[in-house]
């Protein structure tokens, strides 16, 4: 088995998680247990994702019962199911950094080894004509523009992106000037102007941090202190903008 085959990020607070707090309470250690051995399986997996129909061979294999395999998958809201497989969202998404690198180092391993491959040939065929020479240069450009291109990311409606996961979205502004944001409000707002204009994008969180640059720019910007249903102290102030916006969908 190849050495990346092991890795996947396992980060020291994950006991504190809510979700998996649930988990411990009501099925103990052994369903923390079995939770990260199944990220460890899809981590094996080529797309991250695992057959619903093979639960029980994870079962015997982990030495514990079906009931407690499925109750992982399927009642604590930790992994998503999609076309019969069952994924993590976030472990994807905490990969792509590792698999964009792994990606990167493969061209660049392709490359030197595609000039070394013709430099050998160059030294055996000495005699060929310049000709020649050139067009086995533009043949490996045109090779290598190919190879680049299969890794490039195509554009998504949000919903189709890892951004849809709430937490994905929020963790993705941790350490930037927009950390104390009202995510939930900017999801919101992102996800229903994808959805009506059929908008998509390569990069969401760009597109995002764009929405909040623009508030903050307009003095609208929402943070994660604004609360809609508080009580106004003088009913007679002018309504702010956030309030405004958050009257306007709760009447929707």
């Amino acid at each position: 088995m190849k050495k990346d085959a092991f890795y996947f990020p396992h980060f020291a607070n994950a006991r504190h998680d809510r979700k998996l707090k649930r988990v411990q309470k009501e099925l103990g250690l052994e369903g923390y247990a079995i939770y990260f051995q199944l990220l460890e399986v899809l981590r094996e997996q080529i797309d991250f994702r695992y057959p619903l129909q093979d639960i029980d061979l994870l079962a015997d294999e982990m030495g514990t019962s079906e009931p407690k395999v499925n109750a992982i998958i399927f009642n604590y809201d930790l992994f998503n199911i999609e076309d019969d497989k069952f994924f993590s969202i976030k472990q994807i998404y905490y990969l792509q950094p590792y698999i964009e690198k792994t990606q990167r180092a493969r061209l660049a391993a392709q490359k030197r080894w595609d000039t070394v491959s013709d430099d050998a040939n160059a030294m055996q065929m000495h005699s060929k004509c310049n000709a020649d020479a050139m067009q086995g240069k533009e043949r490996k450009v045109k090779e290598s523009k190919v190879k680049e291109t299969k890794v490039k990311n195509l554009p998504t409606l949000f919903k189709d992106s890892i951004y849809i996961d709430i937490e994905v979205f929020t963790s993705s502004f941790v350490g930037t000037q927009y950390e104390n944001a009202n995510f939930n409000y900017y999801h919101e707002v992102i996800n229903n102007w994808s959805n009506s204009g059929g908008n998509k994008k390569i990069d969401w969180i760009a597109t995002a941090r764009g929405f909040m640059a623009r508030d903050m720019k307009d003095g609208k910007f929402i943070d994660i202190n604004f609360n809609p249903n508080a009580k106004r102290i003088n009913q007679n102030q002018q309504l702010s903008y956030a309030e405004r916006e958050a009257i306007k969908r709760n009447s929707l």
